[in-house]
Order: C-alpha cells, then structure tokens, then sequence
C-alpha cells in the first residue's frame, strides 16, 4: 500500500488544489443559477461532479467534471438541457473519431484564452454584485483569487515554456 502512494504523490501537488478549485467553482456555479432564479439543493447537486469524476475515471478519463459555468448567458441565450448533452456527445464523436488533434490544430490553444479571461470576469463580478457584501473579506477573498489565478497563469507559462524548449531540444538531435 505504501508503494502506491510513493506512485501517487507527484500528482498530488496537482490533484489536490484541482479538486478543491473544482468544488469552489461549482459552488460558485450554483450560486450564478441561483441569481437567474433556478435554485439546486446544494447537498444533492454537489455530490454529481464528484460521482461522474469517478464513473470517467473507469475507462481512463483524467478530466474531472464540473457544473457548467455560464449558466445566466445560456438561459438568456435560450439554451436548455439539450445545449449540454449537444455540446456532449460532439465532444464525445469527436474523441472516438480521433479527431480531437484535428480540432486543437484548427483551433490554437491560444484561442481559448479570451473564454478563460470572460469566465474570470465573470466570476470577479459575481463577487462583488451579487454575493452580499461583509465588508473588506469579500474584496480580500477576490483580491487572492485573482492573485492565485496569475500566479497559476505564469506557473503554467514558465512550464510550457520549458516544455517547448525541451521539445525543440529533442527535434534538433534527432
């Protein structure tokens, strides 16, 4: 058993703040549907995620699952259940297909950072509209929210960066 964890703790550095920003991120979700009028119970919502996180695991998924973000947008959108079981079995026909690289190589990575910086203002004026106010905490938790997410953001550059770097290395020797 010792052995197992010895396998399992250089993925935990990642594994656990992933998960912890993933039950964040859906409590802030529900919270955002909440304002639109459609309230979830939390003890029977939260649970899912974490449910089908587990069910994809079996075939080998590495992807947690999360509740949909945007939920205000794509109910003034006019969107309904249909838009995320769509968006679903594309994603999946795609996977199966192999043509997810297709897709990445169509669409660079770096198409999707404007979506990313949307769903960060979306998240940082949620806090400071709706969420009611209890003074400087409520600016202060944003505050470190933002700040954690740069300090992720660069992280992940100085990786990819160095990630690049070795993968040049490598096509020049061979």
């Amino acid at each position: 058993m010792v052995e197992g964890f010895a396998f399992l703790s250089p993925f935990l550095a990642a594994a656990i703040p992933l998960a912890i920003y993933n039950f964040l991120e859906s409590l802030d979700n529900m919270e955002s549907a909440e304002v639109e009028g459609d309230k979830f119970p939390t003890t029977r919502t939260m649970p899912v995620p974490g449910v089908l996180t587990i069910i994809g695991s079996f075939p080998g998924s590495p992807f947690p699952t999360i509740i949909y973000i945007g939920h205000p947008g794509w109910k003034k959108a006019g969107a309904r259940v249909g838009y995320s079981m769509a968006t679903g079995i594309a994603v999946l026909v795609l996977a199966f297909a192999g043509l997810l690289p297709l897709v990445m190589s169509i669409i660079p990575l770096i198409a999707l950072r404007p979506i990313l910086i949307f769903i960060a203002m979306s998240i940082g004026k949620q806090a400071f509209t709706v969420t009611p106010a209890i003074g400087w905490a409520s600016g202060l938790d944003v505050a470190i929210g933002y700040g954690v997410m740069a300090l992720g953001l660069l992280f992940f550059h100085l990786y990819k960066s160095k990630d690049d770097k070795e993968e040049e290395t490598l096509q020049e020797n061979t």
